[in-house]
């Protein structure tokens, strides 16, 4: 029996879905911990070198990386807040599945791969600054605002720090999804159905309940509906 092609397209979704989950949040843990890296070896280099390199010049792509991480991060945490209304996406088991690339690597590895993406990720952005800037990169030096021990410790640490943070966080949320869900239905509807479960509540604004078929008697204004067998 042939496989309808929505079903194929669902699956090769559900396939995908983990690995772009993993590569995503890789790229944004990065993004952040260069971001917060080059703001601190900025702040740093005005006090411990004679020189700092990243004076003199707007640095647009850390604010600019900045602000994806922010947009990205508040999207992810409303699409979530989402999931808990919506019954048929609110799965611990569907959120654990799409994390799980991401919890099977351990912390240790997770920082790893965020402390030298994060380093390139660093270099680049000042880079771009130089060039928008018109300003000349002497040596390698400069990329790292003209300290190779200073900026390659401060990256590696601050990277390190926000690596293991994000991978602890989704292993948290994979852990606690469910009752996190349930905490989230009772804050924002709980009190609109008194007396209900966050369970039930959940389930009846659930995207299946809303397209379910109601009977048009029991919408009658000011009546009740009649007994279930003469509907």
């Amino acid at each position: 029996m042939p496989v309808p092609a929505g079903a194929q397209s669902n699956k090769s979704l559900s396939r995908i879905a983990p690995a772009a989950f993993l590569v995503a949040v890789v790229v944004l843990a990065s993004l952040a911990a260069a971001a917060a890296t080059h703001s601190a070896i900025d702040l740093i280099g005005d006090f411990a070198l004679p020189r700092d390199s990243y004076d003199g010049m707007a640095h647009e792509s850390r604010a600019l990386a900045f602000v994806l991480v922010l947009v990205i991060a508040i999207a992810g945490v409303l699409r979530f807040l989402w999931s808990a209304l919506d019954g048929s996406h609110a799965s611990a088991t569907a959120f654990r599945a799409l994390a799980q690339p991401v919890l099977a690597l351990p912390v240790w590895r997770f920082a790893a791969t965020v402390m030298v993406l994060a380093l390139i990720a660093l270099m680049a952005m000042e880079s771009m600054d130089a060039l928008l800037d018109g300003v000349r990169i002497d040596d390698f030096a400069d990329v790292l605002g003209g300290s190779i021990p200073l900026g390659s410790g401060v990256t590696l640490a601050i990277s390190a720090c926000i690596g293991a943070a994000v991978s602890q966080l989704l292993r948290a949320l994979a852990a606690a999804h469910e009752a996190i869900i349930e905490i989230v239905c009772a804050i924002l509807i709980g009190a609109r159905h008194p007396g209900g479960s966050p369970r039930g509540i959940r389930t009846a604004l659930s995207l299946e309940s809303f397209a379910a078929p109601i009977s048009i008697l029991s919408t009658r204004a000011g009546k009740r509906a009649p007994p279930l067998l003469f509907v």
